[in-house]
């Protein structure tokens, strides 16, 4: 969890939390995210329209936007592949930073506990 100092005011659109599926037999991240969701924490979900700078189209064809780096060639797919496996491994949760939504916290707090302590009936 970031901690920042006490004078910062952090402007978070929501918090990415890194998913390790070997700390919960080997459940996979989609099948985690579908379990909380069944405990009504639905607002957690996987980064969609963040993914690793390698995947978006302007490191692949820089060309199409930047006339100037029409001959450029892309890096290689791989090229990425500490940013893939990271992305790969991130679920994302609201930031929520008002007193009345400390109930939703503790919700989903309790959501993903719940999974977490279950995760063996979860697991194919």
């Amino acid at each position: 969890m970031p901690t920042p100092p006490c004078h910062a005011r952090p402007a978070w659109y929501a918090l990415p939390l890194r998913y390790d599926p070997d700390q919960l037999a080997g459940l996979p991240v989609e099948r985690f995210v579908e379990a909380v969701h069944a405990e009504g924490a639905s607002e957690i979900d996987l980064p969609g329209s963040i993914r690793a700078l390698g995947e978006h189209q302007l490191f692949r064809t820089p060309g199409a936007l930047l006339p100037g780096y029409a001959d450029h060639q892309g890096p290689a797919a791989d090229s990425f592949a500490n940013a893939q496996r990271v992305h790969a491994s991130t679920v994302k949760l609201p930031v929520w930073h008002r007193e009345q939504d400390l109930h939703l916290t503790d919700a989903y707090t309790a959501a993903i506990t719940k999974v977490a302590n279950h995760h063996k009936d979860l697991v194919k």
